[in-house]
């Protein structure tokens, strides 16, 4: 066993607070915020993305809506600059990393109810009260079937506790209460398994805290070491933490099961190794703090999360990065939710089930493999949530007007300047039963690929934004039913097109370019009416063939752009319309771009003014 010198037993505190951009920021814009805008995303540097067991120089295969691969002709898939909203440098000390420590100088504590042991000092036992209170580390062995371990010492103790074939069960309270130290280390002793669990509901302490887990702490808590470790609380949370809460377990695994919350933190939760499954009531993991606006923050840099969860697999009060790991979500609410910014710079998070599946006032996708499903929005950028957006309609741009043959009104919702949905690279694809891709303010895509499924019903679309929607790089294919349906506004050399294309749940889409070379295809899961397609290899004034299962629909760009009026999308008129977001609909557009009858039901996108078939043609 490795001891560390006394250096590095005191290394245990970040050199200053790994401090999130303060809530109010986000209040001044994106920009002043993260220092970055989404034009600036726009022109992000790239670099190659690998998933597992590949290198995607060698990709030749890009994801279905559903997260399998079908034939493409894509190019690989880039990562777009990293976007930090916290300073991840110091989140794991160098201690959280380490679990070793000395035997020789441990103190041992033998379990037994109402005979509990210690082999040494800093320990005192009451019938089945075991309680540390002393800086030391404590090895932890045997079994109390009705019992607490508690932690109550000086204000700059750093304890370790180091759970060996540790079994404590309390019947209404914390199996382990840390009430006072500067920080407690629970170490997962390796090759063995240890559980913690509370039976009953928690009963009043008589000391001013609400302990309300079957792990709770007063003070930080970092979980390390390569056991295992089981922790159940059936009528409250898991493990709670009201400072910083640290999951380093490299190696180990836990396995949490309440009633509440499976892990709840105040000032933050970061998770950097470990195989951890959570089984929650409310959240998954769960941070918040109403108190400090730099704090409620959640980080996960690395390690296998599996999440079950009746409310939201992730709940963060302020941000959520995610740089690394494997996670898994299946949520009765939303998969990953942020009240503030979501990042995503790495890893694989994948939803199975959610309401929304990825949601923050503002959302970024830099990296990694991003896989969603959602019965309602699949990314919901929904804008700061402090800020009263006056809602209704936004004023028409003019040579709009209601209705009829040009109407592609202004806005059902109004435009908010902190809401932004931005992505520049990473693998994403999204089965969505709602808006697919849905900003409260602009939605920009530079680079990556992109796969929206979904929705089928004509009161959401793949895309919906109440701002501006622009693509400069990437690849994106969007299929979705068409009464709703916006496109993007091509802001570079990449050309983008909105094409009435029918579908059923696995039709292949591909793109082809005039000389017949695949540009990009998707196989996805839903009936669809219309698709949105923009690639690399898509020219300004080019000519492009769309081909569904056989069916092929050609069209040419015009400055980069088309966008046809065929399968009940609005009709032009009176130009291309303000970016305003949805509202005042057009009425539904005619195949030939005319305006329809009197009383023909109203649809059709916002922003871009849609125009007939034109150079549209199609064959089987």
């Amino acid at each position: 066993m490795n001891i560390p010198n006394d250096e590095h037993l005191r290394s245990d505190k970040r050199t200053s607070a790994p401090g999130a951009i303060a809530r109010t920021a986000i209040r001044v814009g994106l920009a002043a915020a993260l220092a970055f805008s989404p034009l600036a995303l726009a022109a992000c540097g790239s670099s190659t993305v690998a998933t597992a067991g590949s290198t995607m120089a060698d990709a030749t295969s890009t994801p279905t809506a559903s997260g399998s691969s079908t034939s493409s002709s894509a190019a690989s898939v880039t990562t777009g600059d990293r976007i930090e909203l916290l300073d991840t440098s110091n989140v794991y000390s160098d201690r959280d990393q380490d679990p070793s420590y000395d035997a020789s100088e441990a103190t041992t504590i033998t379990l037994s109810d109402g005979g509990s042991t210690a082999s040494g000092g800093g320990v005192s036992v009451d019938g089945s009260t075991v309680t540390i209170t002393a800086d030391g580390t404590y090895v932890v062995t045997s079994t109390l079937t009705d019992g607490q371990l508690v932690v109550d010492a000086p204000d700059d103790a750093k304890v370790q506790i180091v759970l060996e074939g540790a079994r404590i069960t309390c019947s209404d309270s914390a199996a382990i209460y840390v009430k006072a130290a500067d920080k407690v280390f629970l170490t997962l002793a390796d090759g063995t398994s240890n559980s913690l669990s509370t039976t009953g509901t928690f009963a009043d302490t008589g000391d001013g805290n609400t302990v309300d887990g079957a792990v709770f702490s007063k003070t930080d808590l970092t979980v390390n070491g390569s056991g295992s470790l089981a922790v159940t609380s059936a009528q409250g949370h898991g493990i709670v933490c009201k400072d910083d809460l640290v999951v380093y377990a490299e190696g180990g695994a836990l396995e949490i099961t309440a009633a509440g919350h499976a892990i709840q933190g105040k000032d933050s939760v970061a998770v950097g190794a470990g195989t951890l499954a959570l089984m929650a009531g409310t959240d998954g993991i769960h941070c918040a703090n109403d108190e400090d606006t730099e704090a409620g923050w959640i980080y996960v840099s690395g390690g296998t999360i599996t999440v079950t969860a009746d409310s939201d697999g992730f709940d963060a009060g302020n941000f959520l990065q995610v740089d690394g790991g494997d996670i898994a979500v299946d949520a009765g609410d939303d998969g990953l939710h942020a009240e503030y910014g979501c990042v995503i710079n790495g890893g694989t998070i994948t939803v199975t089930r959610s309401n929304e599946a990825l949601e923050g006032s503002y959302v970024a996708i830099a990296g990694g493999t991003v896989d969603l499903t959602a019965s309602d929005d699949g990314i919901n950028a929904a804008g700061d949530p402090t800020e009263n957006v006056t809602e209704g309609q936004t004023p028409m741009a003019e040579g709009q007007t209601p209705g009829g043959a040009g109407g592609m009104g202004g806005g059902m919702d109004a435009n908010d300047p902190t809401a932004h949905l931005t992505i520049s690279g990473g693998r994403v694809t999204v089965d969505a039963g709602g808006d697919g891709l849905d900003s409260n303010g602009d939605l920009t895509i530079s680079g990556g690929e992109v796969y929206v499924s979904g929705p089928t019903n004509a009161g959401n679309g793949g895309l919906d934004y109440s701002g501006t929607g622009t693509v400069t790089g990437g690849t994106v294919i969007i299929a979705s039913a068409a009464g709703m349906a916006q496109s993007l506004t091509a802001g570079g050399d990449q050309g983008v097109a909105l094409v009435s294309a029918t579908g059923s749940a696995g039709s292949t889409v591909e793109l082809l370019d005039a000389d017949g070379n695949l540009l990009a295809s998707a196989t996805m899961d839903k009936d669809f009416q219309c698709v949105v397609v923009s690639c690399a290899g898509m020219t300004a004034d080019g000519t492009y063939t769309l081909r569904v299962d056989g069916t092929e629909t050609s069209f040419s760009l015009t400055d980069g752009t088309y966008a046809d009026g065929a399968g009940g999308m609005g009709a032009m008129g009176g130009g291309a319309g303000g970016m305003g977001g949805r509202g005042s609909m057009g009425t539904m557009g005619t195949t030939d771009g005319t305006a329809p009858t009197e009383g023909a039901p109203t649809g059709g996108p916002s922003g871009q003014g849609f125009a007939g078939p034109g150079q549209q043609t199609q064959t089987s």
